[in-house]
Formats: C-alpha cells, structure tokens, sequence
C-alpha cells in the first residue's frame, strides 16, 4: 500500500499481516521484522535503518510502528514487513513539503475564497487586520479621485468656504472654543472683546503694567484724603477734650458733647459714644484694684491666687434628688457592719476562705468539670462524650498540596482513617473540610479530597 505523508516530519504508520494460507485473515502474535530503502529524486535507492521495532495492536493482526522526522526526510521511502507465519507486506511512502493541515482553510468551512481568473484573491476592507500599521506604498500606484463635490445627502462641498475646515493654521482645530458652545464672544467693532472680572485666572498674581496708562480718579467724595477733613469733621482735635478716670473699677466718660460726668451705668442712650485718652489714662485701666471688681468679701486676690472659697461641710443631695441619707442606700458600713472597717474585715474573711478551698478543688492546675446532662439529657452527654473521644488531632509536615499532606499521626495502619473527616484549625486551610480517601500508615500521609487551598507545615487539624 502507498502513504502520503509530510515530508520531514514524524509519523506513525499501521499496517495488517495475513497469514500464507488465507490472505482475507489477519494473522496475529508474529514477530515482524522491517526492511527499508529511501530515494531522493533520481538517485540511487539507499538502505535505511528504522530505530523503533514494529509491535501489534492488541491482539487484532494490525501493527504499527513510529518514524522519525529525519526517517521520513526523503522523496521516497519503502518498507517490507516480514515475519514467520505472515506474508510479507510492503508499505511505499510518499513525501510532500506540505500536507492538508498546512492548507489555508476558511474560518467558516462552508465558505470559499472568491479568486480571480487572473489569480487575484478577493479582499474584505471590513476585515482587514493591523490598519493602524505603516505600510510602504511606494511602489503601488493609487488612484485619486480629483474632486469630491458632494457627499451623501448633503450639499456640494465646493468653493473656498469649505477650504478653511482642515487648514493647519487657521481650520477648525485651531479655534478657540467656548466652554459653553451656545455662548458666543462679545467683540465691538474695533475689536475689543468682553471681559468677565469674576472669570479672570491669576488674580493674586503680581503683574507688571509700566506699559499701561490708568486714567486718574478726578472725584473722591466718599473716600476722604490727606487734608484731616474727616477727622476735623467728627472728633475733638487731637482727642484733647475726652478723658478716661479710673474709680472703683468702673470707666467714667468725661467731656462727650453733654454728657459731662456722666457714667457708663448711668446712661441708657450709648448712641454716638466715643471713649479715648491719653496713655497714662488708658494704662490706668490695668491698675483696678481687687476690692473695686468684687465685693464683700467674698473672694480675695493674693499673689495672683484666689483664697479664701468657703466649701460645703457635707453633700447631702444631687441638684434635683433626695437628700442621699439613711439606710435606703447601700454604702459600706452601714446596715451590714456598722463601719467601713467592720465590712472590709468580712470581705478579707471571705477571701482567705477561697483561698484555702480553690487549691483543693484543682487537678493539675484545673479546674474540671464533668457534664451530667444536655438539655435535661443524661444520655445526649454521655454520646457527646462518647464522640469527642474518637476525634483524633494532629498537624502537617512536610510540603503538602491540596490532595496529598503529610502529617505526625502516630497510627501505623493504612487505611484506617478513610471515610473521615479532617477538619483544618489552623493555617492556609483554616475552616475548610474534605474526606479522606486513603492513609498510608508508614508516613502518616492522608490523602483527600482536592481543598481550595493546600495547608502548610505546622497547621493544624482534626479528624472526624
């Protein structure tokens, strides 16, 4: 029989043996035997050695053997199969550079490519990859379309109205633009355009304007300059007629207009009132002696310190509450033990007592406790017992993965621990449970089912 195959590329090739006496029968179990030649264009036919050794497939008389790349490398290559009860079988191979795995093929098989007569292949500008690429051109000649005139359902683009559109100094990408599209530029007719005071940037920026002439403000009526005017207008020269007395802690106004001698606590119309004086007037007023701010008595001043402050002998209510007294409240001394002291000896008492009867209560430093019943069951305690018995803990070692962990199980059985349960305490795997699948008992390794994360040395587990 004749195979085509790639050339220089490694293929297996199945072949039948028939038996002598009924060649429509497969013969099977032979030893088979190869004998090859090869042939590259017209020269001479040359032996090969083939490395791999012919075996059957199963029992059913069909073999098959393996060839190399550099075993197929030429135009030719033929093979006789022999063996002892079998007849021999010859296999000729033909090489090609290609086969129909190096066909371009459609990515939708029923379609096909559209090729010219001339060989010209069709092309989808719709499909067409890499666009944004440089491509040389240089030797392709395109063709122009001289003139645009019209697009699609729009009017003729002619005329130097529509030249200024790309233009790369003055065109459309060279505008500026409102931030606002419906608002336009205020601009008078000798070319000045609007400016808005509150939308202008930089305002804290100095700016140099030797070059700029400001026009000069011929009227100030409101903002009065150097001439005194104002001073002149509404207050004494020189602030010569208003003084400042000190007397008893209080600030006496003394030439106002008509208010001679008149006290600041005296006057209920304050409107229009200017109070100055001199330095020493005005230095007068740190000067106030303790006994002009208070009275009576009732706080002194020394050194800086406030002395003096009576304080209550006994708090005997809360702002808005009973008085606090009597034997309602529960205080120390008082019903139990009479006195603070008395009350503080019992609970000394109390104290020493424990100390004397918790060490006896300890085994080995703790304190147990056994669980007669479980909501009122005596038989739910002794099951819970039972099971917390049978769960067994332990930890990882080695480097275990998801399926497979090594651990410091002292159970030298294999299998035992299949069916149960192993819980993680601790590390990667903290939370997560998987049963057991195998144990082998002289590395204690378990193995289980996957886990979504692989536990580490150290980490810790119960068994179910």
């Amino acid at each position: 029989m004749e195979l085509h195959l790639k050339k220089n590329q490694a293929a297996e090739i199945m072949f039948p043996m028939v038996t002598t006496a009924s060649p429509e029968t497969f013969d099977t179990g032979e030893t088979v035997t190869d004998t090859a030649y090869y042939k590259d264009g017209a020269g001479a036919w040359t032996s090969l050695a083939i490395t791999d050794t012919v075996t059957e497939i199963g029992t059913t008389g069909m073999y098959t053997i393996e060839l190399t790349a550099a075993e197929l490398n030429h135009d030719l290559v033929t093979i006789k199969f022999t063996s002892t009860n079998a007849a021999d079988t010859a296999v000729i191979i033909r090489t090609f550079d290609v086969d129909i795995e190096d066909l371009v093929r459609s990515t939708t098989p029923a379609n096909s490519l559209d090729v010219s007569a001339t060989g010209e292949a069709g092309i989808d500008w719709a499909n067409v990859g890499g666009q944004s690429t440089s491509v040389n051109l240089s030797n392709t000649t395109t063709n122009l379309v001289n003139t645009v005139t019209t697009y699609t359902g729009n009017t003729p683009q002619t005329g130097d109205a529509y030249a200024i559109v790309n233009n790369g100094t003055y065109g459309n990408a060279q505008l500026v633009r409102s931030t606002t599209p419906a608002n336009t530029l205020d601009v008078n007719a000798t070319g000045g355009a609007g400016l808005d005071w509150a939308n202008v940037d930089g305002q804290t920026s100095a700016v140099t304007l030797s070059n700029t002439t400001v026009g000069t403000v011929t009227a100030n009526t409101d903002m009065r300059g150097t001439d005194n005017a104002l001073l002149a207008a509404s207050a004494p020269t020189n602030f010569g007629d208003l003084a400042i007395t000190v007397t008893a802690g209080e600030v006496t106004v003394g030439t106002n207009n008509d208010k001679t001698g008149y006290t600041a606590s005296t006057v209920t119309d304050k409107t229009g009132y200017s109070i100055s004086g001199t330095k020493t007037t005005l230095d007068a007023l740190n000067d106030i002696a303790a006994t002009d701010v208070v009275s009576s008595g009732a706080i002194t001043t020394l050194a800086g310190a406030v002395v003096n402050v009576d304080t209550v002998d006994t708090l005997t209510t809360y702002t808005g509450n009973t008085p606090q007294t009597g034997d309602n409240y529960a205080r120390l001394g008082a019903p139990a033990g009479v006195s603070v002291s008395a009350d503080v000896a019992a609970v000394q008492a109390d104290t020493d007592n424990i100390q004397t009867r918790l060490p006896a209560a300890l085994i080995g430093g703790r304190m147990d406790s056994d669980i007669e019943a479980i909501n009122n069951s005596t038989t739910a305690a002794v099951q819970l017992a039972l099971s917390a018995n049978e769960i067994e803990s332990g930890a990882c070692e080695g480097t275990p993965t998801t399926t497979v962990i090594q651990t410091d199980l002292a159970e030298t059985q294999d299998d035992i621990y299949i069916g149960r349960v192993v819980i993680f305490t601790s590390g990667n795997a903290r939370g997560e449970a998987t049963d057991i699948t195998d144990y082998a008992g002289a590395t204690g390794t378990l193995t289980v089912t996957a886990l979504a994360n692989a536990p580490a040395a150290t980490d810790t587990f119960i068994l179910l």
